[in-house]
């Protein structure tokens, strides 16, 4: 595992990729790709990753911290990811988050569900780390954009 996390440090150094200066919460049921996860957005970013094991946790975390942005798995026990996310939207309407999931068959219900949610990122498992490096850069820069209109 160590050795995989060396490679993938030695590849974002290699692409040149700017660590994102955002905090995250990275919220999965499953605990070794929420370590696995979490590691890998620990080397992309200055800020703190946070890490919750089901959506209760994650809104525990959430209000405790204020992450910049959330990464979350759909199904997880005692509240799914989508339960979260209304919840801390109904406490902060731009709210910043990603879906992170298995679930590569998503009903038409849940996928109406998800649009009316917003998120700015969707990604199957298992996901192209060096595209959500990418991406994360991208939703800073979005971040920041909102940010400074609020000023």
């Amino acid at each position: 595992m160590m050795v995989l996390f060396l490679l993938l440090s030695l590849e974002v150094d290699r692409m040149g990729l700017i660590k994102t200066n955002l905090s995250i919460l990275f919220v999965e049921d499953v605990e070794n790709i929420r370590k696995e996860f979490s590691d890998f957005l620990q080397l992309i970013t200055t800020k703190d990753v946070y890490t919750a094991s089901n959506g209760l946790d994650g809104i525990e975390k959430y209000n405790k911290y204020k992450p910049d942005i959330i990464y979350t798995d759909f199904n997880m026990p005692n509240m799914n990811g989508i339960e979260m996310i209304v919840e801390l939207k109904k406490q902060n309407p731009k709210l910043k988050f990603c879906f992170v999931t298995a679930s590569h068959e998503i009903g038409e219900k849940t996928a109406y569900k998800i649009q009316n949610l917003k998120p700015i990122g969707i990604y199957f498992k298992p996901s192209d780390i060096m595209k959500i490096a990418k991406d994360l850069k991208q939703f800073e820069k979005i971040i920041y954009k909102e940010n400074q209109n609020i000023i």
